[in-house]
């Protein structure tokens, strides 16, 4: 494994560095002890989705079944967790596809079916990841409620906070109407990311918020 990292990641890479990592995972995938054959697979599926060196090509579909080989065979252990996130992503990279992104969130929701996230090592990370596709495409309903599951489940990166609880907020007060969940976040802004840079602006927008209540007969914060 060590040999097939380094040939893989020597600059400047060649076809030959490459084709040399390849033909190593290759023979981990098909001999190794299992979480090794898992590793070794997983990286077939990277180096068939990037282009590793000039003119390298990118073959999502090889990419596909690399990952899909680690979802058949390893469910939902986190190596198959990790597949399923880099499968759907191979659909929104689809840029011939102008459905790709819309596939990955289906592809990924269907995946996912009834087992519960919270027990999921990379759950925080796919409701984050859904979210992020909802957003893109106008759903703001199941944007929102993803970034909420993923903060419920605990951001895997929590330097990204102050940004994820911004868009919550901005989407549910200016899309959906929701001034309750809007007040909600841009108070969290201010409680748990002060530094994001956006607690200053979270408190104006709490103001709006109080603003418009009392206009309109409600109770101010």
């Amino acid at each position: 494994m060590g040999l097939a990292l380094a040939a893989q990641h020597r600059t400047p890479s060649t076809p030959a560095l490459i084709a040399e990592a390849e033909a190593i995972y290759a023979a981990l995938a098909a001999d190794a002890e299992p979480a090794l054959a898992a590793r070794a697979l997983m990286n077939i599926g990277r180096l068939a989705e990037l282009s590793n060196y000039l003119g390298d090509p990118i073959d999502l579909a090889s990419a596909r079944e690399a990952y899909q080989a680690l979802i058949d065979a390893h469910g939902y252990a986190d190596i198959g967790q990790e597949a399923a996130l880099r499968y759907a992503d191979t659909l929104v990279q689809d840029l011939a596809d102008p459905a790709g992104r819309a596939k990955a969130a289906a592809w990924l929701e269907a995946w996912i079916g009834d087992q519960p996230l919270g027990e999921m090592a990379y759950g925080s990370v796919i409701a984050e990841y859904l979210a992020r596709i909802e957003h893109r495409e106008g759903r703001y309903a199941e944007a929102v409620a993803w970034f909420i599951r993923a903060d419920e489940l605990g951001l895997a990166e929590p330097i990204v906070a102050g940004q994820i609880f911004w868009t919550i907020a901005k989407i549910s007060h200016e899309r959906l109407n929701d001034p309750a969940t809007a007040r909600r976040y841009y108070q969290k802004i201010i409680d748990e990311a002060p530094r994001s840079g956006l607690a200053f602006e979270a408190e104006l927008e709490l103001r709006a918020l109080d603003i418009q209540a009392s206009a309109n007969g409600g109770v101010a914060r």
